[in-house]
């Protein structure tokens, strides 16, 4: 890449840096301090990342539905499905948890497989009334079968449920996936009254996934910092927040849930960086959510020598506000999909549910070229996959990507490295320039224009790699960040492409990581940047000989997949710039006509500029003709 693309790149991670930056958090009330508060009298408040008091259990007189609940047990059971195994409970009537027994939490620890919604206090498909109120019905267990349950309770508020789970629900490409819940919900009024509520399903809840991959023996490295979503798809369009926005930042103060109101919502749900759990009302309807981030149990941090604590993010979402008559029903139809972000299972899913990917989430440049990097990093993951398939690593795949990406901008590489040196070779003439217009910029600015245009050279054409090579830079960052398929593959001597290569520990250093890779591309940027043409003042020499040193520091922990990539391209850079150097040089003449030289954007400032002249003139000599002339005095 050109100077002009380093500095590109350098903003957007500047952007990426501030975006996962973890600021304040905030933290529930431990048990000991409610406790405290009880014993003194003063008032707790009411954590919505906790479930509220047990409504079966409180010390108020309890409805005869609410006694009749208190006679059946509590109990948990599984139902597995290919390669998913759903545990089950009566106590809300829901999924408690998803083990994939094909994602281990531990590459190569085979039985500690990735849990979804292990962390949270309810089931999916549990019942809530808004945010930390929750129904604790203990539910009958009516029906079960090898791939479904159907369960039976009434609510402290006298309405009977009946959820009826459906495993391995088939896609919108017709077939079944063993990830995707078709839940049925028929909520009743038994009584001789009206009764009216609002009523949420709740839709689970994430946690970072490096918190999934601790372990006493092996803690995190980064248990805070993978982000962690909850979203929605509605006709507004795709929103997402992220666990800072409710922990505090820079942008906003910390806040114990939100609340929305959806348009005709298609789904929402939660996510962390490679699982999600989504769930669609099979019906188009305008409904609340609520979210909430919570504290996850435990000090899940480095070593357990930091006291910051890992956060996970939960969310609900509405069912239409009962009014039930006596002896009236109602039934609501949901799909669930509990598992990993696979780019072609989601797609088959159908209903833009590719959106939970989010390939676009990236700070300023996601805003302005979010509708080339999202159909950029849909089109690298397919064909990563594929190149997988063939070559049998992903390692490969993606050098092989990315040697096919730069043959492509092979031309406008070669005609910006052209381009830079011609005007390498302008510089002797731009500094005589800024030293004869030192006092006069318009000037001076004038003069560089018409040089340009003298040796029919457009300044821009330097820039052109830039603007092909960001999008694709940024959809490959997106894309390997979130890129399930690529967890736990090994390559040479990276044992896991989705994190970084780490070899050992530097012990004088704190301990700090070795990780080969990033340091890999460090090296490369330094050779490619003394082999690429010099153009600028000594100043911006200096500054971008620091490049090298701040994108170590900004992609160091990044998955080695990402580095990987770069330093396959710096590699390739450095070959090709130097097959651009073996080149003869190109000739730096000045054309004959300058009206026809040069053509384009310059051409069309340098005339401008004269119109403006030329009008400025004109003017100045109309004000000359019509000015008053001084009579003559007579004698």
């Amino acid at each position: 890449m050109d100077r002009t693309a380093w500095i590109a790149v350098i903003i957007c991670s500047l952007g990426m840096m501030l975006w996962w930056q973890k600021f304040g958090q905030i933290k529930p009330p431990t048990q000991a301090e409610k406790e405290t508060a009880a014993a003194e009298g003063s008032p707790v408040e009411k954590d919505p990342s906790t479930p509220a008091t047990d409504k079966t259990q409180s010390s108020e007189a309890k409805s005869p539905s609410e006694a009749a609940a208190n006679t059946v047990k509590a109990e948990t059971f599984s139902i597995k499905l290919g390669q998913i195994r759903f545990e089950f409970t009566n106590l809300g009537g829901g999924i408690k948890q998803a083990e994939l027994l094909d994602q281990t939490k531990i590459m190569g620890q085979e039985g500690d497989y990735i849990t979804l919604n292990a962390f949270a206090d309810h089931p999916i498909g549990a019942l809530t009334t808004g945010p930390g109120d929750f129904e604790s019905t203990i539910y009958e267990i009516k029906e079960r079968t090898e791939n479904s349950v159907t369960f039976a309770g009434t609510t402290s508020k006298g309405f009977h449920v009946e959820k009826h789970y459906t495993l391995g629900h088939k896609n919108a490409a017709g077939d079944e996936d063993p990830h995707l819940v078709h839940l049925e919900v028929k909520i009743s009024n038994p009584g001789k009254q009206s009764l009216s509520s609002r009523y949420f399903l709740y839709a689970g809840a994430a946690v970072p996934i490096a918190v999934d991959q601790s372990t006493k023996e092996q803690p995190s490295k980064a248990s805070a910092y993978s982000p962690t979503y909850y979203f929605l798809k509605d006709k507004g369009g795709f929103e997402f927040e992220n666990v800072s926005h409710f922990l505090g930042s820079m942008f906003g103060q910390a806040k114990p849930y939100e609340e929305i109101q959806a348009r005709e919502l298609n789904w929402a749900g939660v996510s962390s960086q490679f699982y999600t759990i989504i769930v669609e009302p099979l019906e188009l309807a305008d409904l609340p959510l609520w979210a909430s981030a919570f504290e996850i149990k435990g000090d899940l941090s480095d070593s357990g020598k930091s006291k910051d604590k890992a956060h996970g993010i939960q969310t609900a979402i509405g069912l239409p506000e009962l009014s039930l008559p006596a002896g009236e029903s109602r039934t609501f139809s949901y799909e669930i999909y509990v598992g990993p972000k696979e780019y072609a299972r989601l797609n088959a899913l159908g209903d833009d549910r590719t959106l939970v990917m989010n390939y676009d989430g990236i700070p300023i440049f996601g805003w302005i070229l979010g509708w080339a990097i999202k159909p950029l990093a849909a089109f690298l993951i397919k064909a990563l996959v594929w190149m997988k398939g063939v070559v049998g690593q992903f390692g490969f795949a993606i050098i092989l990507i990315t040697i096919m990406i730069r043959i492509v901008i092979w031309p406008l590489y070669a005609k910006s490295t052209r381009t830079m040196k011609r005007m390498s070779k302008l510089t002797p003439k731009m500094k005589e320039l800024k030293e004869k217009y030192k006092d006069d910029p318009q000037r001076m600015n004038q003069e560089t224009m018409q040089l340009y245009r003298d040796y029919k050279i457009n300044p821009a054409g330097g820039c052109l790699p830039m603007f092909v090579q960001m999008p694709i830079f940024l959809g490959f960052y997106r894309m390997l960040f979130n890129a399930v398929e690529l967890r736990h593959q090994s390559f040479l001597w990276v044992e896991d492409l989705s994190m970084p290569d780490t070899l050992f520990h530097i012990p004088f250093l704190n301990n700090i990581p070795f990780n080969l890779l990033p340091l890999l591309m460090a090296v490369t940027m330094i050779i490619q940047m003394q082999i690429t043409p010099k153009s600028g003042d000594k100043a911006q020499q200096r500054i971008f000989m620091f490049m090298p040193v701040f994108f170590l520091f900004i992609c160091y922990n990044f998955a080695s997949a990402l580095a990987l990539y770069w330093t396959t391209q710096n590699i390739f850079s450095i070959g090709q710039t130097w097959l651009m150097n073996k080149l003869p040089e190109p000739e730096l003449k000045k054309t004959k006509s300058q009206k026809k030289a040069g053509g384009g954007f310059l051409s069309r400032m340098q005339a401008q500029a004269e119109a403006q002249q030329k009008k400025q003139k004109t003017l100045g000599e109309r004000g000359q003709r019509h000015s008053p002339k001084k009579k003559k005095k007579k004698n």
